[in-house]
Order: structure tokens, then C-alpha cells, then sequence
């Protein structure tokens, strides 16, 4: 501590002994009041407030729990479904992609394959676009990389070659 504020401290910590018992009272019990009123302003009130919120959305957490448990018993409730075939990609779908992606020039192979999934085929394609390609098949058309592949071919083209399906998953 600075030697101004040891010295501060020393001369209200003598004050403080030296004084008599009304004085202390006369600064005590404010001093008190005080810690009393910052202790219930900064923890009292916060958790009050926590707890008004809480118990205001329990209803509606209630409601939500017994909405999925009715859904719970009701698909519990049916029998299994078949198996259906895999649906087919859209090959217009990738060639579109392609194309925003400014990837159509590139001479991409776009064939489809048996047990319907699509084979694409990227002889020579800059990094930069690669992912985006993929990211706009998976969430925008709804197609799955099934299989990947891609080859370095400089600092900054790949060769891609990707196994694709109809599905989110």
C-alpha cells in the first residue's frame, strides 16, 4: 500500500479504538444499515428476480414436457416403418450447384450410379470452392457425401472425387 493510504488507515483504525461507545454507535449502526442494504440490493433482489422468472416459464416448461411425452407413448405406440428405397439426386440439382459455385467450366463428370447415388467428379478444382460446393448439396439440395476423396494437385487446385445420396443424413 502507498504510504498516504497506511497512514489513512492507521489514523481511522485509532480513531475507531479511541473513541468512546456513542460515537462508535453514532457511526457503527449506519455503517451496518449499510452492508444490510448493498448485501439485499446485490444478492437479495437478483435472486429474487431469478426465481419470479423461473417460476413464471415453469407452466409453460410443464406444457412442453407433456407434449413430448404424449408424442413419446403415441410413437411408441406405432408399428415400425418399412425400409423404402433411396430416392435418386437430382442431377440438374448438383449442375446448378456446380454452376454457383462457378465450378461448371471446370469439366466436372456427373454420373449416375447403381443404388442411386451420384458419382462427381472434379478433375481439377480450386480449394476455395470445394467446401462451399458441398456445404450448398448437404443443406440446400439435401444430398450426403457419401464417400470423399480429394487430392492435392498444387497450392491451391484439388482433384475431388465424391460419392453422393439423396438424404439429410
Amino acid at each position: 500500500m502507498p504510504m498516504s493510504m497506511t497512514a489513512s488507515f492507521e489514523r481511522v483504525s485509532d480513531a475507531w479504538r479511541n473513541a468512546d461507545t456513542p460515537r462508535r454507535m453514532l457511526l457503527g449502526i449506519p455503517a451496518a444499515a449499510l452492508f444490510v442494504v448493498v448485501v439485499y440490493v446485490g444478492l437479495v433482489e437478483p435472486l429474487e428476480a431469478a426465481s419470479r422468472n423461473m417460476r413464471a416459464s415453469l407452466p409453460s416448461l410443464e406444457a412442453r414436457r407433456d407434449i413430448i411425452r404424449a408424442q413419446t407413448q403415441e410413437l411408441r405406440g406405432q408399428p415400425a416403418r418399412p425400409a423404402t428405397a433411396a430416392a435418386a439426386i437430382d442431377i440438374a440439382s448438383i449442375q446448378a450447384a456446380l454452376a454457383r459455385h462457378r465450378l461448371a467450366d471446370l469439366q466436372p463428370v456427373v454420373e449416375t450410379k447403381a443404388d442411386n447415388r451420384t458419382r462427381l467428379h472434379l478433375p481439377r478444382a480450386p480449394f476455395f470452392a470445394i467446401w462451399p460446393l458441398f456445404q450448398t448439396l448437404q443443406n440446400d439440395q439435401r444430398i450426403r457425401i457419401v464417400s470423399l476423396r480429394v487430392d492435392r494437385l498444387d497450392a491451391v487446385n484439388a482433384r475431388v472425387e465424391a460419392l453422393l445420396a439423396a438424404g439429410d443424413r
